[in-house]
């Protein structure tokens, strides 16, 4: 038997400068939980006025798709950007079942209370462009926003080079783009969550 590091995503939880995971992070135990996993583990830092290092207890959830990486979301969420419409929250993030921020597909979640969210069950919303367009790499930042019966999103797109089969590969890069939804009524009658 042999174990295979995880190279592209080590260390899980870095060492982080000016904060309680300064010095070090150590000491993990995993729990599970139906299905998400709980990463305890010892972060050290210098957390007190006279500079002496102190240990604190921290935990990271992990859900289960990010093991077997089967959802387009299953490993990585990130790029939240969050509007509201008729006392509704609305999330557009970005996710990925293969890399921690190169990302395909934009997701929406919807809250009452900024706490508690609900993903779509239609995600993934959106996708990045196809082979040769300008957003065939990777896409982030879906900023949202109504104007009369149209919903606007602004995004960031990565493309050109070999952005296709490598992130962030030579000969790419960013550009702003803009995608529309229109719609009757608000967004959440849109998605029939």
């Amino acid at each position: 038997m042999e174990w295979i590091k995880d190279d592209k995503n080590n260390p899980v939880i870095p060492v982080v400068p000016g904060t309680w995971k300064e010095v070090q992070t150590a000491n993990p135990d995993l729990l599970r939980m139906r299905d998400n996993y709980f990463l305890y583990y010892r972060g050290q830092g210098k957390t007190h006025s006279d500079d002496r290092s102190a240990a604190r207890i921290g935990v990271m959830t992990i859900s289960k798709d990010r093991f077997d990486g089967k959802r387009w979301d299953g490993y990585s969420l990130t790029t939240p950007r969050i509007f509201s419409e008729d006392g509704v929250y609305y999330m557009v993030y970005a996710g990925s079942n293969e890399y921690r921020d190169y990302l395909y597909n934009f997701g929406v979640a919807v809250s009452k209370d900024l706490h508690h969210w609900k993903k779509y069950s239609g995600n993934p919303v959106f996708s990045r462009g196809n082979k040769g367009e300008w957003d065939e790499g990777a896409i982030w930042f879906g900023t949202t926003e109504k104007i009369n019966d149209t919903y606007y999103m602004w995004y960031e797109g990565y493309g050109g080079g070999k952005s296709r089969d490598k992130e962030y590969a030579e000969g790419g890069c960013s550009q702003i783009g803009l995608a529309r939804l229109k719609c009757k009524g608000n967004f959440l009658n849109s998605l029939e969550v």
